[in-house]
Protein backbone atom coordinates (compact mmCIF):
# COMPACT_ATOMS: atom_id res chain seq x y z
CA UNK A 1 0.00 0.00 0.00
CA UNK A 2 1.12 3.52 -0.70
CA UNK A 3 1.38 5.61 2.45
CA UNK A 4 0.28 9.18 2.14
CA UNK A 5 2.62 11.74 3.59
CA UNK A 6 2.33 15.51 3.61
CA UNK A 7 -0.76 17.75 3.42
CA UNK A 8 -3.87 17.53 1.29
CA UNK A 9 -7.52 18.55 1.09
CA UNK A 10 -10.87 17.10 0.27
CA UNK A 11 -13.90 19.27 -0.36
CA UNK A 12 -17.38 19.18 1.07
CA UNK A 13 -20.03 19.36 -1.65
CA UNK A 14 -23.01 21.41 -0.36
CA UNK A 15 -25.22 20.10 -3.15
CA UNK A 16 -25.29 16.47 -1.98
CA UNK A 17 -23.58 16.61 1.46
CA UNK A 18 -20.61 14.38 0.52
CA UNK A 19 -16.86 14.87 0.43
CA UNK A 20 -15.11 15.23 -2.91
CA UNK A 21 -11.54 14.60 -3.99
CA UNK A 22 -11.47 17.16 -6.74
CA UNK A 23 -9.32 20.18 -6.48
CA UNK A 24 -5.82 20.18 -5.05
CA UNK A 25 -4.33 17.13 -6.80
CA UNK A 26 -5.44 18.33 -10.20
CA UNK A 27 -3.81 21.69 -9.58
CA UNK A 28 -0.53 19.89 -8.83
CA UNK A 29 -0.79 17.75 -11.93
CA UNK A 30 -0.95 14.54 -9.84
CA UNK A 31 -3.39 11.65 -9.79
CA UNK A 32 -5.20 10.15 -6.82
CA UNK A 33 -3.29 6.88 -7.10
CA UNK A 34 0.03 8.62 -6.63
CA UNK A 35 -0.70 9.25 -3.00
CA UNK A 36 -3.36 6.67 -2.22
CA UNK A 37 -5.85 9.45 -1.99
CA UNK A 38 -8.79 7.19 -2.80
CA UNK A 39 -8.20 5.20 0.42
CA UNK A 40 -7.85 8.39 2.39
CA UNK A 41 -11.08 9.67 0.90
CA UNK A 42 -12.83 6.40 1.81
CA UNK A 43 -11.64 6.79 5.39
CA UNK A 44 -12.94 10.35 5.50
CA UNK A 45 -16.25 9.27 4.00
CA UNK A 46 -16.58 6.61 6.72
CA UNK A 47 -15.69 8.99 9.52
CA UNK A 48 -17.82 11.81 8.12
CA UNK A 49 -20.80 10.15 6.44
CA UNK A 50 -22.83 12.06 3.82
CA UNK A 51 -25.17 14.67 5.23
CA UNK A 52 -28.82 15.04 4.22
CA UNK A 53 -28.68 18.78 3.69
CA UNK A 54 -32.37 19.14 2.83
CA UNK A 55 -33.39 17.34 6.02
CA UNK A 56 -30.93 19.33 8.11
CA UNK A 57 -32.11 22.58 6.54
CA UNK A 58 -35.75 21.65 7.21
CA UNK A 59 -34.90 20.89 10.86
CA UNK A 60 -33.08 24.18 11.19
CA UNK A 61 -36.03 26.03 9.64
CA UNK A 62 -38.42 24.32 12.05
CA UNK A 63 -36.25 25.24 15.02
CA UNK A 64 -35.98 28.82 13.77
CA UNK A 65 -39.75 29.00 13.28
CA UNK A 66 -40.41 27.71 16.80
CA UNK A 67 -37.94 30.23 18.15
CA UNK A 68 -39.52 33.04 16.08
CA UNK A 69 -43.04 32.01 17.15
CA UNK A 70 -41.95 31.93 20.76
CA UNK A 71 -40.43 35.41 20.50
CA UNK A 72 -43.51 36.70 18.67
CA UNK A 73 -45.85 35.29 21.33
CA UNK A 74 -43.74 36.87 24.05
CA UNK A 75 -43.76 40.21 22.21
CA UNK A 76 -47.53 39.99 21.70
CA UNK A 77 -48.06 39.29 25.39
CA UNK A 78 -45.78 42.19 26.32
CA UNK A 79 -47.61 44.50 23.85
CA UNK A 80 -50.99 43.40 25.18
CA UNK A 81 -49.91 44.22 28.73
CA UNK A 82 -48.53 47.56 27.60
CA UNK A 83 -51.72 48.38 25.65
CA UNK A 84 -53.84 47.45 28.64
CA UNK A 85 -51.82 49.71 30.94
CA UNK A 86 -51.87 52.57 28.43
CA UNK A 87 -55.61 52.16 27.88
CA UNK A 88 -56.25 52.22 31.62
CA UNK A 89 -54.09 55.33 31.96
CA UNK A 90 -55.77 56.98 28.97
CA UNK A 91 -59.35 56.03 29.79
CA UNK A 92 -59.47 55.35 33.53
CA UNK A 93 -63.20 56.03 33.98
CA UNK A 94 -66.46 55.83 32.05
CA UNK A 95 -69.68 57.80 32.12
CA UNK A 96 -72.96 57.64 30.23
CA UNK A 97 -74.94 60.88 30.02
CA UNK A 98 -78.76 61.31 30.10
CA UNK A 99 -78.81 61.93 26.33
CA UNK A 100 -77.16 58.50 25.81
CA UNK A 101 -73.82 60.00 24.82
CA UNK A 102 -70.85 58.09 26.23
CA UNK A 103 -67.52 59.25 27.67
CA UNK A 104 -64.40 57.37 28.65
CA UNK A 105 -61.36 59.10 30.08
CA UNK A 106 -60.45 61.30 33.00
CA UNK A 107 -63.08 62.75 35.34
CA UNK A 108 -62.82 65.28 38.13
CA UNK A 109 -65.74 65.53 40.53
CA UNK A 110 -67.87 63.77 37.93
CA UNK A 111 -66.94 66.22 35.15
CA UNK A 112 -64.86 65.51 32.07
CA UNK A 113 -61.43 66.90 32.87
CA UNK A 114 -58.14 65.87 31.29
CA UNK A 115 -57.90 63.52 28.33
CA UNK A 116 -60.86 61.53 27.08
CA UNK A 117 -63.11 60.35 24.27
CA UNK A 118 -66.75 61.37 23.91
CA UNK A 119 -69.20 59.71 21.53
CA UNK A 120 -72.43 61.59 20.88
CA UNK A 121 -75.82 59.94 20.50
CA UNK A 122 -75.72 60.84 16.78
CA UNK A 123 -72.38 59.06 16.32
CA UNK A 124 -69.90 61.95 16.19
CA UNK A 125 -66.69 61.38 18.17
CA UNK A 126 -64.41 63.84 19.96
CA UNK A 127 -61.06 62.78 21.36
CA UNK A 128 -58.78 65.18 23.13
CA UNK A 129 -58.51 67.36 26.20
CA UNK A 130 -61.24 68.65 28.49
CA UNK A 131 -61.54 71.19 31.29
CA UNK A 132 -64.57 71.64 33.53
CA UNK A 133 -66.73 69.37 31.34
CA UNK A 134 -65.93 71.32 28.14
CA UNK A 135 -63.61 70.69 25.22
CA UNK A 136 -60.46 72.70 25.92
CA UNK A 137 -57.00 72.38 24.40
CA UNK A 138 -55.98 70.08 21.56
CA UNK A 139 -58.56 67.69 20.19
CA UNK A 140 -60.19 66.13 17.15
CA UNK A 141 -63.89 65.91 16.30
CA UNK A 142 -65.07 63.47 13.64
CA UNK A 143 -68.65 64.32 12.68
CA UNK A 144 -71.22 61.82 11.50
CA UNK A 145 -71.48 63.48 8.05
CA UNK A 146 -67.79 62.74 7.32
CA UNK A 147 -66.39 66.18 8.11
CA UNK A 148 -63.84 66.76 10.87
CA UNK A 149 -61.88 69.34 12.82
CA UNK A 150 -58.51 68.85 14.49
CA UNK A 151 -56.82 71.60 16.45
CA UNK A 152 -57.44 74.02 19.30
CA UNK A 153 -60.65 74.23 21.35
CA UNK A 154 -61.86 76.68 23.97
CA UNK A 155 -64.98 76.15 26.08
CA UNK A 156 -66.53 73.72 23.57
CA UNK A 157 -65.85 76.05 20.62
CA UNK A 158 -63.35 75.75 17.81
CA UNK A 159 -60.86 78.48 18.59
CA UNK A 160 -57.18 78.80 17.74
CA UNK A 161 -55.20 77.04 15.01
CA UNK A 162 -56.46 73.91 13.30
CA UNK A 163 -57.62 72.01 10.24
CA UNK A 164 -61.22 71.83 9.05
CA UNK A 165 -62.01 69.07 6.56
CA UNK A 166 -65.41 68.99 4.87
CA UNK A 167 -67.16 65.79 3.77
CA UNK A 168 -66.45 66.65 0.10
CA UNK A 169 -62.69 66.72 0.78
CA UNK A 170 -62.23 70.49 0.85
CA UNK A 171 -59.94 71.67 3.61
CA UNK A 172 -59.11 74.81 5.56
CA UNK A 173 -55.87 75.15 7.52
CA UNK A 174 -55.43 78.24 9.65
CA UNK A 175 -56.82 80.28 12.52
CA UNK A 176 -60.39 80.24 13.79
CA UNK A 177 -62.42 82.19 16.34
CA UNK A 178 -65.80 81.11 17.69
CA UNK A 179 -65.83 78.15 15.24
CA UNK A 180 -65.37 80.48 12.22
CA UNK A 181 -62.36 81.15 10.01
CA UNK A 182 -60.72 84.23 11.44
CA UNK A 183 -57.11 85.23 10.83
CA UNK A 184 -54.50 83.89 8.43
CA UNK A 185 -55.44 80.70 6.59
CA UNK A 186 -55.49 78.68 3.39
CA UNK A 187 -58.39 76.83 1.79
CA UNK A 188 -57.81 73.80 -0.48
CA UNK A 189 -59.85 71.70 -2.89
CA UNK A 190 -60.08 67.94 -2.45
CA UNK A 191 -57.29 67.47 -5.02
CA UNK A 192 -54.93 69.67 -2.97
CA UNK A 193 -55.00 72.77 -5.17
CA UNK A 194 -55.54 76.11 -3.45
CA UNK A 195 -58.85 77.94 -3.52
CA UNK A 196 -57.84 81.03 -1.58
CA UNK A 197 -55.21 82.23 0.85
CA UNK A 198 -55.05 85.25 3.10
CA UNK A 199 -56.66 86.94 6.07
CA UNK A 200 -60.19 85.89 7.11
CA UNK A 201 -62.78 87.60 9.27
CA UNK A 202 -65.98 85.97 10.55
CA UNK A 203 -65.65 83.14 8.06
CA UNK A 204 -64.89 85.19 4.94
CA UNK A 205 -61.68 86.14 3.17
CA UNK A 206 -60.96 89.85 3.67
CA UNK A 207 -57.51 90.24 2.15
CA UNK A 208 -55.69 87.65 0.11
CA UNK A 209 -55.42 85.64 -3.08
CA UNK A 210 -58.11 83.59 -4.85
CA UNK A 211 -57.36 80.84 -7.37
CA UNK A 212 -59.51 78.97 -9.88
CA UNK A 213 -59.13 75.20 -10.23
CA UNK A 214 -56.51 75.48 -13.00
CA UNK A 215 -54.93 78.62 -11.52
CA UNK A 216 -55.74 80.56 -14.70
CA UNK A 217 -57.68 83.10 -12.65
CA UNK A 218 -55.97 84.76 -9.69
CA UNK A 219 -57.29 87.60 -7.55
CA UNK A 220 -55.02 89.33 -5.06
CA UNK A 221 -56.60 92.02 -2.93
CA UNK A 222 -59.32 93.01 -0.52
CA UNK A 223 -62.52 91.03 0.02
CA UNK A 224 -65.73 91.30 1.99
CA UNK A 225 -68.08 88.46 2.85
CA UNK A 226 -66.27 86.22 0.38
CA UNK A 227 -66.51 88.65 -2.55
CA UNK A 228 -63.99 90.95 -4.22
CA UNK A 229 -64.44 94.29 -2.47
CA UNK A 230 -61.92 97.15 -2.28
CA UNK A 231 -58.51 97.43 -3.92
CA UNK A 232 -57.35 94.41 -5.86
CA UNK A 233 -55.68 92.89 -8.88
CA UNK A 234 -57.27 90.19 -11.02
CA UNK A 235 -55.24 88.20 -13.55
CA UNK A 236 -56.74 85.86 -16.13
CA UNK A 237 -54.77 83.56 -18.45
CA UNK A 238 -56.95 82.29 -21.32
CA UNK A 239 -56.35 78.99 -23.09
CA UNK A 240 -55.46 80.76 -26.34
CA UNK A 241 -52.56 82.65 -24.70
CA UNK A 242 -54.28 85.96 -23.97
CA UNK A 243 -53.63 87.63 -20.61
CA UNK A 244 -56.01 90.06 -18.87
CA UNK A 245 -54.83 92.04 -15.84
CA UNK A 246 -57.49 94.17 -14.12
CA UNK A 247 -56.34 96.52 -11.37
CA UNK A 248 -58.29 98.99 -9.29
CA UNK A 249 -61.39 99.21 -7.13
CA UNK A 250 -63.82 96.28 -6.86
CA UNK A 251 -67.43 96.10 -5.69
CA UNK A 252 -69.49 92.96 -5.17
CA UNK A 253 -67.08 90.77 -7.19
CA UNK A 254 -66.99 93.24 -10.12
CA UNK A 255 -64.35 95.72 -11.25
CA UNK A 256 -65.74 99.21 -10.50
CA UNK A 257 -62.95 101.73 -11.12
CA UNK A 258 -59.58 100.97 -12.68
CA UNK A 259 -58.10 99.57 -15.84
CA UNK A 260 -57.65 96.30 -17.67
CA UNK A 261 -54.52 95.55 -19.70
CA UNK A 262 -55.05 92.90 -22.38
CA UNK A 263 -52.03 91.23 -23.96
CA UNK A 264 -52.70 89.21 -27.10
CA UNK A 265 -50.68 86.08 -27.98
CA UNK A 266 -48.84 88.06 -30.69
CA UNK A 267 -47.75 90.70 -28.13
CA UNK A 268 -50.30 93.39 -29.03
CA UNK A 269 -51.48 95.28 -25.94
CA UNK A 270 -54.89 96.92 -25.38
CA UNK A 271 -56.09 99.08 -22.51
CA UNK A 272 -59.68 99.31 -21.24
CA UNK A 273 -60.66 101.94 -18.67
CA UNK A 274 -63.30 101.11 -16.05
CA UNK A 275 -65.28 104.01 -14.57
CA UNK A 276 -68.14 103.48 -12.09
CA UNK A 277 -68.61 99.92 -13.24
CA UNK A 278 -68.69 100.73 -16.96
CA UNK A 279 -66.02 99.38 -19.27
CA UNK A 280 -64.58 101.55 -22.03
CA UNK A 281 -63.61 100.34 -25.47
CA UNK A 282 -60.21 98.64 -25.91
CA UNK A 283 -57.46 101.05 -27.01
CA UNK A 284 -54.41 99.69 -28.70
CA UNK A 285 -51.20 100.72 -26.94
CA UNK A 286 -48.05 101.74 -28.72
CA UNK A 287 -45.06 99.52 -28.02
CA UNK A 288 -41.37 100.34 -28.30
CA UNK A 289 -39.97 98.24 -31.14
CA UNK A 290 -36.47 98.55 -29.68
CA UNK A 291 -37.48 96.70 -26.54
Amino acid sequence: DVVYKGKGKVFFDPDDGTWKDKGPFENLGLTLEDYGASKILSTIQAQYPPIDLKKRYAVLLQKEKKKSDSIMRAEMRAQAIKDSIEYQEKYPEQKTFPDSSFYKGHLLDGKRHGYGQWRTKAGSVYEGFWADDKKNGKGRMDYKDGSSYEGDWKDDKIEGYGTVTWANGRKYIGYLVNSQRHGQGIQYRADGTKIEEGNYSNGYLQQGICFDSLEREIYNGECKDGKYEGRGKYTYYSEDGRTNVTTGEWKNDEAYNGSCIITEPNGTIYLREIINGKWGKPKKQETNSNQ
